[in-house]
């Protein structure tokens, strides 16, 4: 008597004869356990030996009459409490090395081993959104399918998840052994199967035959924003991967990406067809990244004479086309301390990109110029520089990018260099769009980049407020985090000079007397007071225009008042001169007061 499951599933329910041979010879050939045919158990080693404590729900086969039933888990209770139990915490430390669960991953790992609902899982780079697919997995020894948007980003990561321990594959059109891979996955061989969004769309049958053999916990959808048309990275393939929820109703579909506003989060659910979705929304900051707005004047100045490059191991250098990433890798070559370089985009093969992106990973190659084609999913953890050469397309595609540095925690920086010829290229290709829905969104992204770019404030609570998150700018991590804050505590020092230097003139003085004493002024003005005064000559290497910007910022600010001091009469004409002075009112008072 033929094997009852998979003799059924198999060989007799299937009704293509040559599907029917390849799948015996997958399962009673090439398989490392053969399973008699009178038997009528599955194999031990499909299921966990505890399945109580490993699977802590039901697998649900279906009806067995019906040809190729998805294999499925049944909901259960969750633990109670909202902290992770011993028992996970013990298989978390022995399966990946971490003592604890970071910010909300337990919510949604928890949701998936017990609730079994579809998830969207919004965390930065580098705040463990692959955990969050990985351990659900390996708890309930099954099995995840992983949908990735590259097959560099497959191979990648599958390379990884091999290094870990954790057996991982991918299927796709790069894949030269496509036989043995499929024969292996139905085995069991893999943990993590990759697919591409194409892959899917042509292989949904291949893919219901594989999720009714082995237990599939969840099918993971990486870099999810691709799905929304309004997103920086667009895939028309990503908007069939609603599919999936038709395929298998009851298997959680877990959606991840790094960026999502809002809008978008709404538009990935809807898209994806996920079904009482849980969101679960991390912290957008890294304050590690300091963020740097340049005007670009020339590639040498810029690039090369400069400390842009040299002082740097791992360099990320954005370009918006393909001609221009070469030109500066060019221009690159130039320096004469043998860094090396070279350009990455899509024009380049397969096999180009996939070597230079190799050799950058190892740190063969010190910096790579590339366009938007490169980066998606890099993990380096020693990127110290990322170099936009020209205007991003986005603030979603910007940020995104900048995410390539200071993956390890490190201090790290990001420098836009832009001037009105970028603009003026921008716009040029918005108007060349036909595309209405298209030219909408790219004038947008143009717009939301421009006002980073112009903004007074500071960049890093700008993009975070952008992606809807608020930050207390009391922490002591957000006193200097970008250009702007520095020039602001900069002017924080000066200003500070400032008063000093009104105070010991002896208050209600005119500007341009402070900024003598500021600028170190020795003429017969000065009062002896004020020539021995520390602050005398401290701010020498200001310009006069510069203090006389101080001088205004702090009358704004309510820190000095205005004040007219009369001189003398001149018949029945009162003149007076403009001074200024601490203010009483204000925070000029407090604040001298705070400092003595």
């Amino acid at each position: 008597m033929m094997f009852n499951f998979f003799g059924r599933i198999a060989i007799r329910r299937l009704p293509a004869k040559s599907q029917q041979r390849f799948e015996a010879q997958a399962f009673l050939e090439l398989t490392d356990t053969t399973v008699p045919r009178e038997s009528s158990n599955p194999p031990a080693h499909f299921f966990p030996d505890e399945i109580d404590v490993q699977v802590p729900s039901t697998l649900n086969f279906g009806d067995p009459t019906s040809e190729l039933k998805i294999i499925t888990f049944e909901a259960s209770d969750l633990p109670p409490g909202d902290e992770a139990p011993h028992e996970h915490l013990d298989f978390l430390r022995e399966n990946f090395g971490h003592s604890q669960f970071r910010d909300n991953q337990w919510r949604v790992i928890s949701s998936i081993i017990y609730k079994r609902t579809d998830q969207l899982v919004i965390m930065a780079t580098g705040h463990g959104k692959s955990l969050c697919f990985q351990y659900p997995t390996l708890w309930m020894n099954a099995h995840v399918i992983c949908v990735s948007p590259l097959i560099s980003l497959m191979q990648d990561q599958v390379d990884q998840l091999n290094a870990k321990g954790i057996p991982a594959c991918f299927l796709g059109s790069a894949q030269n052994q496509k036989r043995i891979v499929l024969a292996n996955i139905y085995n069991r061989k893999y943990k993590a199967i990759y697919v591409c969004p194409e892959w899917i769309e042509k292989n949904i049958l291949q893919l219901r035959r594989i999720m009714s053999k082995i237990p599939v916990a969840l099918i993971a959808i990486d870099e999810a924003h691709c799905v929304s048309e309004w997103g920086h990275d667009f895939r028309k393939a990503y908007m069939g991967l609603s599919s999936l929820k038709q395929l298998s109703p009851n298997t959680p579909v877990v959606a991840l990406t790094g960026t999502a506003t809002v809008n978008m989060r709404d538009e990935i659910i809807k898209c994806l067809d996920l079904s009482n979705a849980q969101t679960t929304v991390g912290s957008f900051d890294r304050p590690n990244i300091f963020i740097k707005v340049k005007k670009k004047t020339t590639m040498f100045d810029d690039l090369i004479n400069s400390d842009a490059i040299l002082p740097y191991k791992s360099i990320i250098i954005y370009c918006r086309t393909k001609q221009l990433s070469e030109d500066v890798a060019t221009k690159l070559a130039e320096l004469k301390n043998e860094t090396k370089s070279t350009f990455y985009h899509a024009g380049l093969s397969t096999d180009d990109r996939e070597s230079i992106q190799n050799e950058f990973l190892r740190g063969q190659t010190k910096v790579i110029v590339a366009t938007i084609a490169f980066g998606m999913g890099i993990d380096k953890a020693d990127v110290r520089r990322v170099i936009h050469y020209g205007i991003p397309s986005s603030l979603e595609a910007y940020y995104q990018e900048i995410g390539r540095a200071g993956r390890d925690g490190k201090s790290s920086d990001c420098i836009v260099f832009f001037n009105e010829q970028d603009k003026f290229i921008a716009e040029h290709f918005i108007k060349k769009t036909s595309n209405p829905k298209r030219k909408e969104q790219l004038i947008k992204g143009f717009q939301d980049v421009m006002n980073l770019f112009s903004t007074t404030t500071c960049r890093r609570e700008f993009i975070l407020d952008y992606f809807g998150e608020k930050i207390d700018r009391s922490r002591t991590d957000f006193h200097v985090c970008c250009d702007i804050c520095h020039r602001l505590q900069d002017d924080e020092s000066k200003a500070e000079i400032f008063l000093h230097c009104l105070v010991e003139l002896g208050d209600r003085q005119g500007v341009g007397k402070i900024i003598k004493m500021i600028r170190g002024s020795n003429d017969n003005t000065m009062s002896n007071r004020a020539k021995i005064s520390r602050y005398h000559g401290k701010g020498k290497h200001k310009k006069p225009d510069f203090w006389k910007g101080i001088s205004a910022g702090l009358e704004k600010e309510c820190f000095t008042a205005r004040i007219s001091i009369p001189t003398k009469m001149v018949g029945t004409v009162q003149y007076k001169y403009q001074a200024i002075g601490i203010s009483q009112a204000g925070l000029g008072l407090n604040y001298m007061n705070s400092s003595e």
